[in-house]
Parts: C-alpha cells; sequence; structure tokens
C-alpha cells in the first residue's frame, strides 16, 4: 500500500502538473504533466506523404508525446501501425524491444496496445530509454511515448494509463 502511496505522489509531484488535454482533431484524450504544444508536419510514411499530429512538453526531465495520424480507412489501421511502429524504430535506432501489451481503454470495448522500448545515445552521451504504445481506433492510428533519462516509470505508467479514446 505505501508503494502504491508513493507512486502516486512521485507521478503527481510538483514537477508534473497534470493536466487533461484533448489531442487536436481526434477522439483521444491525455493527461499531460505539463502544457503541451501541439504541432502537424507531413512526413513519408511507406512511400507517401502522410500528416501527423504531434502533442507534447517536457517536464522533470522525461518527453512525453502522442502523435496521431488518419490512414482514412479503418482496413488500413493495421498497416498503418506497423509503418508507424517501424518509422519510430528507424528514428530511435538502438535497442529496441517489444513489452507486454497494455490494455488499452477502447469505445466500445477493451483493446490491446503494442509496447516498445527502446534505447539510444543521447547528443551528450548520455543513455536515453523511451516507451511507446501503439494502438488505433477507427481510422486514427496513435504513438504515445515517454522518453528521458533515466525513465521515471511512475509517470510513464500514470501517462499510459490516462489515455483515453471516446467514442
Amino acid at each position: 500500500m505505501f508503494a502504491a502511496f508513493s507512486g502516486l505522489l512521485l507521478a503527481c509531484s510538483p514537477a508534473l502538473d497534470w493536466r487533461t488535454t484533448p489531442v487536436p482533431g481526434t477522439a483521444l484524450t491525455a493527461l499531460f504533466p505539463c502544457k503541451p504544444d501541439h504541432f502537424s508536419r507531413s512526413v513519408p510514411l511507406a512511400g507517401q506523404s502522410q500528416v501527423v499530429a504531434l502533442t507534447s512538453c517536457k517536464a522533470a526531465g522525461q518527453t512525453f508525446a502522442v502523435l496521431a495520424m488518419n490512414v482514412h480507412q479503418a482496413h488500413r489501421a493495421g498497416q498503418g501501425l506497423v509503418q508507424l511502429r517501424q518509422s519510430a524504430e528507424k528514428n530511435f535506432g538502438g535497442t529496441v524491444q517489444t513489452l507486454q501489451p497494455r490494455a488499452m481503454p477502447l469505445a466500445g470495448g477493451g483493446g490491446q496496445a503494442q509496447v516498445v522500448a527502446a534505447e539510444l545515445q543521447g547528443t551528450e552521451g548520455t543513455l536515453l530509454r523511451a516507451q511507446m504504445m501503439f494502438f488505433s481506433q477507427g481510422s486514427w492510428v496513435y504513438q504515445a511515448t515517454v522518453m528521458g533519462a533515466p525513465p521515471n516509470s511512475e509517470a510513464l505508467d500514470f501517462f499510459f494509463d490516462n489515455l483515453k479514446l471516446s467514442p
């Protein structure tokens, strides 16, 4: 009980000012530990240009981010997730491993999200660790990421556990 309480206190420390943030243009709402910025840009993915929306912020030495992309047809979501994961793994480089799937509260029922962990060398030679969670709903595919050195597992779990998709 004490460990769970202390984990909650750590996830809610003064450096982490959690706030509910809708991801613009999507059915996803996230709790970010800081005021996020919103960006969108076109990126090449599987030989096509795709518009991706990024919502992210930095707090307590960690970057918290959600990337969202509409593949425009629900039957293409699986392929979109594969492409998104491959792109993320290529961008991160380093060591990548698949972790246990996480339960994801999807509208209309529960679902599974794929989780990947990566390690890479930062610009100052520091070791950075990231966990990325990939999931979809309808024609939207998402990547939620927490990256930093060292990782704050309580904040990571709090961030991932509070991603909510509405119908």
